[in-house]
């Protein structure tokens, strides 16, 4: 009897953890943005496209994003046990293009030829099933936060990333946006 109380009390106290983990989905792999249902491609200048490959683990998930723009990639730590203390890192990778564009690689302001290795402090976390990642980035001598919340579909042959990107100018004029919000659709590339 004693040794039935012991294992139904372990097993209360772990089966919570291991049913969380097996709830998060896996965001690995190839995805194509939807530019018919993506606002990033409805912008004043818009992305024309945009791949994100994704590798995942469990305790770390690294998103390399494509655009005609160039090539960020960024590298979170998913460990569970962690605070969501921010991760002070270095830009892993900026591949800028020829064009000098004001927008960066994921629709972030931006110059399209951003110094790489520039201090950011990047933290992620689930949500239930939604990863939420968080960026601060000084671009041009202003902080710049990008927040992206990256769900599947039901199907899980689509993610959906809606982001909200904010500018810390130093000054506040009224009724002026310092903010962008928007929703991009991403369908999965099959090998």
């Amino acid at each position: 009897m004693k040794n039935s109380l012991l294992a139904l009390s372990l097993l209360s106290l772990f089966l919570p953890s291991i049913l969380t983990a097996q709830t998060r989905p896996d965001f690995s792999g190839t995805w194509r943005m939807d530019a018919s249902r993506s606002e990033s491609a409805m912008q004043a200048e818009p992305i024309k496209t945009m791949t994100v490959v994704i590798r995942q683990t469990p305790t770390d998930i690294t998103i390399e994003t494509t655009t005609d723009r160039g090539t960020t990639t960024e590298t979170y730590s998913l460990n569970p046990n962690s605070s969501s203390a921010p991760q002070k890192t270095e830009i892993a990778e900026k591949k800028p293009t020829s064009t000098d564009n004001p927008r960066g690689a994921a629709g972030v302001a931006g110059n399209g030829v951003e110094k790489t290795g520039g201090a950011t402090e990047k933290t992620a976390r689930w949500q239930g099933e939604v990863l939420v990642t968080d960026v601060i980035r000084d671009v041009r001598g202003q902080s710049v936060t990008a927040q992206q919340s990256r769900r599947l579909a039901a199907s899980g042959n689509e993610m959906i990333v809606e982001s909200i990107v904010e500018v810390q100018h130093g000054y506040t004029l009224s009724g002026a946006k310092n903010y962008g919000a928007g929703k991009d659709v991403f369908v999965r590339v099959r090998p």
